[in-house]
């Protein structure tokens, strides 16, 4: 952990005050994971039922994103991500074969989330929802400051690029096809 995130993490502590249940969050124009970086463990519950954990994903390249219902931007482009992960869910990569993406929603009603999950066809089976909403660990580990925010992860759980469209992540994801 570098220096700023660490400050980044003290101040968060500071500013992060309860008031009627909700918390105040200062404006952070950065994630706290940085290229790079390992993206720690996510564990949560999918829509398929069970629990998803992000390490069971290791040796595939991984798309780690933050959305919800609510989110408009996220709606909108989830034909995208759905897209790009039909395309190489299968394919063979350079340093291995696969593809998945790991979803977390911050809705806090789970009927919510089921329902947008639906209309919208997502296919991967790690779906998950985090119910706490902003006040998400995960959200606060991984900086998230804004919807969507996507996190590609190589085989290893190390971060290769943050916050990019479904079209960059095509372009990403066909240069390191073997």
């Amino acid at each position: 952990m570098n220096v700023y995130t660490f400050a980044l993490l003290i101040a968060l502590a500071i500013f992060c005050l309860p008031v009627q249940g909700n918390c105040i969050k200062p404006p952070i124009d950065d994630t706290l994971l940085e290229i790079g970086d390992k993206a720690p463990n996510i564990k949560l519950k999918a829509r398929r039922g069970g629990v998803k954990s992000l390490d069971n994903y290791k040796g595939k390249i991984v798309l780690v994103q933050f959305w919800a219902s609510w989110c408009l931007p996220c709606r909108q482009f989830s034909k995208d991500w759905i897209r790009v992960y039909e395309k190489y869910k299968h394919a063979e990569f350079k340093t291995n074969t696969g593809f998945e993406v790991y979803s977390i929603s911050l809705d806090k009603k789970k009927k919510d989330w089921k329902k947008a999950s639906k209309e919208d066809g997502i296919p991967w089976k790690a779906n998950t929802i985090d119910k706490k909403g902003w006040d998400s660990n995960y959200a606060f580990i991984y900086g998230v400051s804004k919807l969507p925010l996507d996190f590609l992860l190589d085989e290893n759980g190390k971060v290769l690029a943050i916050d990019f469209t479904a079209n960059e992540l095509d372009q990403m994801l066909s240069a390191m096809l073997k």
